[in-house]
């Protein structure tokens, strides 16, 4: 069965999140990168309002 582009938009969405929060945990004396967050979290909204 062919998954759809949301589906695979969400998988997309989901890594963006998992390797922000990644990197932050893995170089915590770094500090965030507030843009990869901010742009992973807007990504994550808008898949859900497109659903």
């Amino acid at each position: 069965m062919k998954s759809s582009i949301s589906d695979e938009y969400k998988k997309w969405v989901e890594n963006r999140v998992m390797t922000a929060y990644k990197n932050l945990s893995d170089n915590p004396n770094q500090g965030v990168n507030s843009n990869e967050v901010r742009d992973a979290v807007l990504a994550k909204i808008q898949a859900r309002q497109n659903h």
